[in-house]
């Protein structure tokens, strides 16, 4: 028997040539390489997204629930000073520079302003307003002070501390319009949409608070936007209850947009 003959018989051996031919080996070369690709596109390039885009969402997520509370603890200032001080003294407070007339930390209980450290908390809301108006002597009146503070309820939708949630979410909303704040990572048309349609209905809503112009409303609005958005955000208050937010809240609980949608990625816990 000879074994260069048997190994002609063989379809093995033909087989095994069909493969090395040119188009066979780059078939072989082909699926290796559609595998390999397959492999890039289901775990490595897929997990790089996820790394990339995780630190953008959380950092997204947390900058509105500190937004959110801004709100809610400024809210529950007016209440606490009301109680004390009385309506009459929160509302001239309230209207005027809190450069000029420092309430001290004291005063504030636990909400202190931009840190531990601080003396004063920002009270007022007119150095805010006049420093977009460029002039000093733009200014809350005192009747849109008493709508704005949720002291008057001819406006029910008005005051950012009314209402809930729906209360400063539409004042965020009016805030991102403003370019004062980063837009949530909704699909970027809808918010924007949902923004500008926020300040819209706030400015002309101001219009009827008292008979304010719409560019004294624009600067007025901008002004509540900047106390509450980038000054209140940095109350180490605020930030220990998103924390505190986020280790006890139930699972898809917690609100990440302006929408109301929450976390479906969420950490388990």
């Amino acid at each position: 028997m000879n074994p260069f003959h048997d190994t002609l018989r063989s379809s093995q051996f033909f087989d095994l040539l069909g493969k090395w031919k040119p188009a066979g080996i780059m078939g072989l070369l082909s699926q290796e390489i559609f595998q390999e690709y397959k492999d890039v596109f289901t775990t490595s390039f897929i997990n790089s997204v996820k790394y990339s885009f995780l630190p953008k969402f959380m950092r997204s997520v947390f900058n509105f629930r500190n937004q959110n509370y801004a709100g809610q603890t400024f809210g529950t200032l007016i209440n606490n000073l009301v109680a004390a001080k009385g309506e009459a003294w929160v509302i001239e407070h309230f209207r005027y520079s809190h450069l000029e007339d420092k309430l001290p930390s004291t005063t504030c209980g636990d909400i202190n302003v931009p840190s531990d450290k601080s003396l004063f908390c920002p009270f007022g809301s007119g150095n805010f307003i006049a420093s977009f108006a460029q002039t000093s002597s733009m200014a809350l009146t005192e009747r849109e002070s008493r709508i704005l503070l949720n002291l008057d309820h001819s406006w029910p939708d008005a005051s950012p501390f009314n209402n809930g949630d729906a209360g400063i979410l539409r004042w965020i909303n009016a805030a991102v319009y403003l370019e004062l704040i980063e837009e949530t990572l909704l699909d970027i048309d809808i918010i924007r949409q949902d923004a500008e349609d926020a300040f819209w209905e706030i400015s002309n809503e101001c219009e009827t608070w008292d008979g304010a112009s719409d560019e004294h409303c624009y600067f007025k609005i901008k002004g509540m936007c900047e106390l509450l958005f980038n000054m209140w955000t940095w109350a180490p208050y605020n930030k220990n209850q998103v924390i505190n937010e986020w280790k006890t809240a139930p699972l898809n609980s917690v609100k990440c947009d302006t929408r109301g949608n929450t976390c479906e990625w969420e950490l388990e816990r």
